[in-house]
């Protein structure tokens, strides 16, 4: 069961149908944005070192500004041993570059890869 999703994302428009979808999805979750990997990562580290809950699902935008969704997973790695339970974690792409659809999809922590703009199928 889903309660908690953390939506990392640096458009307000995405992370606002992401919400709308899941919800329409049935989805009854707490739903937290993080417009930065940077600010997703110092909460995870927070809430590992205080431990509380950390997310069931973490939908990834993986062309950011700044860090990007590759610097997030590379962070990620580095985390996930310390966990008991690893959340699900799918990427969402617009890029049509190949290595990068490649890359996420050969990614061993990687879920699943959706593609933008998301639609309810």
């Amino acid at each position: 069961m889903i309660k908690l999703v953390w939506m990392i994302d640096d458009s307000g428009i995405d992370l606002y149908l992401q919400k709308a979808l899941m919800q329409k999805q049935g989805i009854d979750a707490d739903f937290d944005r993080f417009y930065t990997v940077q600010e997703a990562m110092l909460e995870m580290v927070q809430l590992l070192e205080e431990k509380k809950q950390l997310p069931d699902l973490i939908p990834l935008d993986i062309q950011m500004p700044g860090w990007n969704g590759f610097d997030f997973l590379k962070q990620y790695e580095e985390i996930v041993p310390q966990l008991s339970e690893r959340p699900l974690l799918f990427v969402l792409s617009s890029s049509v570059h190949q290595e990068d659809l490649l890359r996420v999809q050969a990614h061993p922590l990687v879920d699943g890869l959706l593609k933008k703009p998301l639609e309810v199928k």
